[in-house]
């Protein structure tokens, strides 16, 4: 006769095996993963790149507007030198008016002033007052030629 196999019993509810310990998720990686160099490097290098680029727009903007400023006030220098017309008396007028903004409004902080000896003119934003211009020695020949000096307003 032929022994009979015996069957197996059905097996039980399967043991659950035990979870695996997930290493704890970090943002930028571990301390030595390529993610997080990668990361800090590219950081440091748009903070570089932000810095230079901020500094050189901030010195070629001051240049332009410096330029732009220089060139209109040397502009009002021609324009007031072109239109000086001496008097016999030692005096002298302007053909033309030029108090035109920002030189009409008084105390503006926007001025002009034409001195030859005791003749002044003055642009109307200086209100009747005078410049006070510090003493800059005169290196042309002649002191009678109409030159720019730095000064402070009334």
């Amino acid at each position: 006769m032929i022994p009979l196999l015996k069957a197996k019993p059905p097996p039980g509810p399967a043991r659950p095996r035990p979870p695996r310990p997930r290493p704890p998720h970090r943002l930028f990686g571990g301390p030595d993963s390529l993610q997080r160099r990668l990361l800090l490097t590219a950081g440091a290098c748009l903070a570089i790149a932000l810095i230079a680029a901020g500094l050189s727009i901030g010195f070629i903007l001051q240049r332009f507007v410096r330029g732009q400023i220089d060139g209109r006030l040397d502009d009002r220098i021609l324009s007031l030198i072109s239109d000086l017309q001496p008097a016999t008396d030692g005096s002298f007028s302007l053909n033309l008016d030029r108090d035109g903004p920002p030189f009409d409004r008084a105390r503006s902080g926007w001025y002009w002033q034409v001195r030859r000896g005791e003749a002044v003119l003055r642009s109307g934003s200086l209100d009747g007052r005078d410049l006070a211009l510090p003493e800059v020695p005169i290196r042309r020949q002649d002191r009678n030629i109409p030159s720019p000096a730095d000064g402070t307003g009334p």
